[in-house]
């Protein structure tokens, strides 16, 4: 990315708060330890990654007609699960907003009632033999058309308003944040289309929130959050488009590792991963009879649709074209730059620092509270901060130099001194990473851990290794190293065997975890053996 806006041509003074602000910690070694295992997640965007099977199809048509044909005027009449047996399309009375009115809610109410009756008189005369009207054996002729049943029709009957307007809202923010969202997609070797999934979690509204708490452009919930960000009463990173992005990303490479299809993984994103390694366990990878068949109480509608609903959003937006013809008005793309707090910090000193106005750290930081932006509440450490990166924007986030703003003799001193973290509520091992400008090997290396498998315990206290150091503490033994090219094939551990050492020393002497991938032409360090 290009140069912080303004430039800072001057080192505050040290009266001024002692700010260490370093750009975002995504260096080769921390996107190797973030990334999944090589060769674990296809890349490309083909069908081979997203597959749609035939037994989709009428769900994917019913949710391309939701998002990208009906307007919010129009009321959907159809089966709940079999969706492809649609009744009629019926149009609110009078004048219709974002959101219905009481009466228009009745009238929608009523519309159901009066059609699961029409359906239980169709069945009860089907099944005595008895002659239907012409009104009956239309509806009779759409749900066999549709792939349904008359069997149980009336207890499926459900209404859905088109979401043609909001949806295009959505199309048009989306031009703001599609390249860097795709960008952290791609650093994590994760399929770059995953970047269409805001447009059904919350139609790229940046303030989202849903009425079990989840917030934000991604709907990440405040329990799983924490995993990934900071949620706190002075900064929601949930509603920053951007950390949210990172956030997702990590959760879906480990969704992705555990069960292996990108069917799966989507759907966990509103069913959980433990939902979906049970609905596996009884039906593999067969998505198709996951959703007929899975019985779960919480296997609901949202989540038999939730994978439909992403190919159907993937299709329109590939095809814009055809569903928008008047046009998409897109946003420019955003173009930010990354830091993060190593201390505690009003925003007005980032302010002064960056040299960037407290509306536009605003505008680009929306998860910041009221009492943050009016100086009654300081950021916590380890917050990222996003500046203007100027004109030109660069996609490549994981290789930024790292920048120091501010910062004094004193605390560099007090910085080098041995540090402890003592471990609270909420706490994961990436989080004090983060907080300590550090990577989760060298803490965890540090502390004697495994990074993977290693679970903190409230009041556990930590050694910190220096501010800034991303390589983990390496044994006496390894003070002799040679260097290993990775080759086509290389694994780390055919490495670590070739050099009969372990594979848990070569990977602290990376910076690496298990999950980490290697490319050919990388250069390793192989410790000595003891």
């Amino acid at each position: 990315m290009s140069t912080l806006l303004g430039h800072c041509k001057q080192v505050v003074a040290a009266t001024l708060i002692t700010l260490l602000l370093t750009l975002w910690p995504l260096s080769q070694a921390q996107a190797m330890l973030e990334s999944p295992a090589a060769g674990s997640i296809p890349r490309d965007n083909d069908a081979s990654v997203f597959p749609q099977p035939a037994a989709l199809e009428p769900a994917v048509n019913f949710w391309s007609n939701v998002f990208g044909v009906w307007n919010r005027d129009q009321l959907a009449l159809h089966d709940n699960e079999y969706l492809g047996v649609v009744y009629r399309i019926d149009k609110f009375p009078g004048p219709v907003a974002e959101g219905l009115t009481t009466s228009q809610r009745i009238w929608m109410r009523q519309q159901e009632a009066n059609l699961a009756s029409q359906l239980r008189n169709l069945a009860y005369k089907k099944a005595a033999g008895r002659q239907l009207s012409a009104q009956e054996q239309s509806l009779y002729d759409t749900i066999h058309r549709g792939g349904g049943t008359l069997k149980g029709a009336a207890d499926r009957v459900r209404s859905q308003r088109g979401t043609r307007e909001r949806f295009l809202r959505g199309l048009e923010t989306s031009g703001r944040y599609d390249r860097v969202f795709r960008e952290v997609f791609r650093a994590q070797g994760l399929p770059e289309d995953l970047a269409y999934l805001p447009h059904v979690e919350s139609s790229f509204q940046i303030g989202a929130r849903s009425s079990v708490g989840a917030a934000g452009m991604w709907q990440f919930m405040p329990k799983t959050a924490r995993s990934y960000m900071t949620v706190t009463s002075s900064v929601d990173e949930r509603l920053n488009p951007v950390t949210a992005a990172h956030g997702a990303a990590r959760y879906f490479a480990g969704a992705y590792r555990q069960l292996g299809s990108w069917p799966l993984a989507v759907t966990s994103y509103n069913h959980g991963i433990g939902g979906m390694r049970r609905a596996q366990a009884l039906y593999g990878n067969d998505f198709p009879r996951i959703v007929r068949n899975y019985d779960s109480p919480s296997f609901g509608f949202a989540s038999r649709n939730f994978y439909p609903e992403f190919l159907a959003v993937r299709r329109i937006a590939q095809d814009i074209e055809k569903y928008f013809p008047e046009g998409v008005r897109f946003q420019p793309p955003l173009a930010v730059k990354p830091l993060i707090l190593t201390r505690s910090t009003h925003a007005h000193d980032i302010s002064k620092q960056t040299g960037t106005r407290l509306t536009t750290l605003s505008d680009l930081n929306p998860g910041w509270s009221d009492r943050t932006l009016t100086g009654k509440s300081k950021l916590p450490a380890g917050v990222t901060v996003w500046v203007p990166s100027g004109e030109k924007y660069s996609s490549d986030l994981h290789r930024l130099p790292t920048t120091t703003i501010a910062r004094s003799s004193s605390s560099q001193q007090r910085e080098s001194s041995d540090r402890q973290h003592k471990v609270t509520q909420g706490d994961s091992l990436w989080s004090i990473a983060k907080r300590y400008d550090t990577s989760v090997a060298a803490l965890s290396a540090y502390n004697g851990l495994d990074a993977k498998k290693s679970h903190l315990r409230i009041g556990q206290k930590l050694e910190l290794p220096p501010t800034g150091s991303t390589k983990a503490k390496k044994p006496s033994s390894t003070a002799d190293t040679t260097t290993h090219r990775v080759g086509k094939g290389d694994t780390p551990f055919g490495i670590a065997s070739s050099y009969k050492i372990s594979l848990r020393d070569l990977l602290a002497a990376n910076n690496m975890t298990k999950r980490s991938v290697i490319h050919p032409g990388q250069k390793l360090l192989i410790p000595s053996k003891p």
